[in-house]
């Protein structure tokens, strides 16, 4: 008997400093975030919001959803939300228009974009004193520019030559 005893103490004891140390746990830090986009490119911020890990490891986080990489850009330019998931060219647009916006991760690291051009071209050599369009004016420039050098291109003109 006095080792049933001895057990039962002991698993009190226990579970009144586990119950202790569970409510003298700090809050959880809250944390307002904003993705860009509905779509496997922001799955950095949703697969682990809805696993609980940011919660896991102290963070209360409210997701935002602001449609585009500029308007999130804008959102967090305005201090209204700490942190955003956009693409680079948001926070190189935001900064040409002299905002201070430092990206410090990046979940992609390839340009996601489509060239689509009449079959007499095939290659980029074959751009070479073509005329280009896109349907948003920023992108085109910034895929020029992220083209390797050689292509036609020897600097970091955002025309071909």
């Amino acid at each position: 008997m006095p080792k049933m005893m001895l057990r039962l103490l002991t698993g009190f004891i226990i579970f009144f400093a586990l119950s202790s140390m569970a409510g003298a746990q700090s809050p959880l830090e809250k944390l307002r975030l904003t993705y860009s986009a509905i779509g496997g490119s922001q799955a950095s911020v949703w697969i682990p919001y809805e696993a609980g890990i940011f919660r896991k490891h102290g963070l209360d986080v409210e997701l935002l959803y602001v449609g585009g990489g500029g308007r999130a850009a804008q959102v967090v330019q305005s201090g209204e939300v700490p942190i955003g998931v956009f693409t680079g060219g948001a926070v190189i647009n935001s900064n040409l228009a002299g905002g201070d916006l430092v990206m410090i991760a990046s979940s992609m690291n390839v340009m996601t974009f489509a060239v689509m051009a009449r079959p007499e071209i095939r290659r980029v050599e074959d751009l070479k004193g073509k005329k280009s369009a896109s349907r948003v004016s920023a992108r085109l420039p910034t895929l020029v520019c992220a083209m390797p050098r050689g292509n036609g291109r020897s600097s970091d003109s955002a025309t071909l030559p």
